[in-house]
């Protein structure tokens, strides 16, 4: 008669990682042994696992899905179909940790703290985040025990994706969150007209910026450090266009601030010319009687594009961007000059008497004579002076020193005499100002 195995070892419940290599081993007395192993899914029915075999192991891979099911071994004696059970052995598996809270896609400001969060159900977790973009793999944090990671925000940054790898410890197993985006707003500004506008007297100026940001923007332009408010000259200073009209000052240095919720901006600074201001100054006249000349101040020349002289109020001679023009005849001499496009102001008039010149007498001019003189200068003023204000008579010369000078009132008949009998002989420069302006 044959005898029942004795089972002399039980397998033994175990705990692994998933997807790892698991073991469960019985041992039994016996002439001729063979092993049945069968498996519970948890509803108490068993199923055979493995065919009878004469080895008492059952290797297998731990799969996710077998977690927490219950093996056991059935020994039989070859010939004998009634067998011997062994004890009941759980598998436990280790499971990836079970995201219990994803992060959530964030909108921030530029400079701002943000904040990302993920939680997960494990043992010994550790967390890591990484960043990419369209174009890959940008970088990752350090391993953190901590679900959160928190950093500045740079608008650099913006439309950055992001993602928590958690780990567990035991087993190095991991799971990863979902994919999230970072937007990183910021106030900016970008200037949408030149930089650098000419105007003459009188013209407008447009300056115009695009500005984005969070939330309502609010404008404000500054001239030179200065905030702009809306007058006779200013118009949309609190807007994204500044209109200026009839500015009599350049303004090196025109900003816009704009401000949002996510902070302030400045644009690039501005600049305006203003042309058609300054009144340019016959400052000089050579000496050279067969060769006299007039002159405009230096520090006005640069940048006009034209010299138009006049003599007694016609049309004299175009010098061009030549600031020098020679004379040919004595009489009232007056500039405009044109610069960058724009009329300034005609010069003051200068009246000069050039011995060898032949006057020329006009009702509507200052008019000099005799010329050349010898003893008694006539100055005659035409019928477009106000004589009704007090005058003063200069006359300097070729070195620019004053040789006379006196104040008149109400010139009734428009008519001033000179003595000149003690003056040497040369050319000499006479100039009439009204002292009410």
């Amino acid at each position: 008669m044959l005898k029942l195995p004795f089972i002399t070892e039980s397998p033994q419940s175990q705990t692994v990682c998933s997807n790892s290599s698991v073991t469960f081993t019985a041992a039994a007395t016996g002439t001729d042994v063979k092993y049945t192993w069968w498996r519970d899914a948890g509803d108490g029915n068993f199923v055979q696992a493995t065919s009878a075999s004469s080895s008492a192991d059952y290797t297998f891979s731990a799969s996710e899905s077998l977690n927490g099911y219950s093996y056991k071994c059935i020994v039989t004696e070859v010939g004998c179909e009634v067998g011997v059970e062994t004890f009941e052995a759980t598998l436990s598996i280790i499971l990836p940790p079970q995201i219990t809270e994803q992060p959530q896609a964030q909108t921030v400001c530029h400079n701002s703290e943000v904040t990302f969060t993920a939680a997960a159900i494990g043992t010994d977790l550790t967390y890591f985040w990484q960043w990419f973009n369209n174009d890959g793999y940008i970088g990752s944090s350090p391993s953190s025990t901590s679900p959160d990671y928190t950093f500045t925000a740079d608008i650099s940054q913006n439309g950055y994706l992001y993602r928590c790898t958690i780990i567990d410890a035991n087993c190095n197993i991991r799971s990863e969150s979902e994919v999230v985006t970072l937007a990183v707003n910021q106030t900016q500004v970008a200037n949408l007209t030149q930089e650098s506008i000419n105007i003459c007297v009188g013209e407008t100026a447009t300056f115009e910026v695009e500005a984005t940001g969070v939330g309502d923007l609010t404008y404000q332009w500054t001239g030179d450090g200065n905030n702009l408010a809306n007058n006779e000259i200013y118009a949309g200073v609190t807007t994204a266009i500044l209109s200026v009209t009839g500015a009599s000052t350049p303004i090196t240095s025109l900003l816009l601030n704009v401000t949002s919720d996510c902070g302030s901006a400045t644009s690039t600074p501005f600049t305006l010319n203003v042309y058609g201001i300054e009144k340019p100054e016959i400052t000089q006249q050579l000496s050279n009687p067969t060769n006299a000349s007039l002159q405009v101040m230096n520090s006005f020349v640069l940048g006009v594009d034209n010299f138009e002289w006049f003599l007694n109020g016609n049309s004299y001679q175009n010098t061009g961007e030549n600031p020098e023009m020679t004379l040919t005849e004595a009489g009232s001499y007056t500039v405009v000059a044109t610069k960058n496009n724009c009329e300034h102001p005609e010069s003051d008039m200068s009246v000069i008497v050039v011995t060898g010149f032949e006057n020329k007498l006009l009702l509507n001019t200052l008019n000099v004579y005799p010329n050349p003189v010898n003893n008694k200068l006539t100055l005659e003023m035409g019928k477009d002076f106000d004589t009704s204000k007090e005058s003063k008579i200069i006359l300097t010369n070729t070195k620019g020193k004053q040789v006379y000078t006196k104040r008149y009132n109400d010139l009734y008949n428009r008519k001033v005499d000179i003595d000149m009998a003690g003056f040497e002989s040369g050319i000499y420069r006479l100039k009439r100002k009204s002292m009410g302006g």
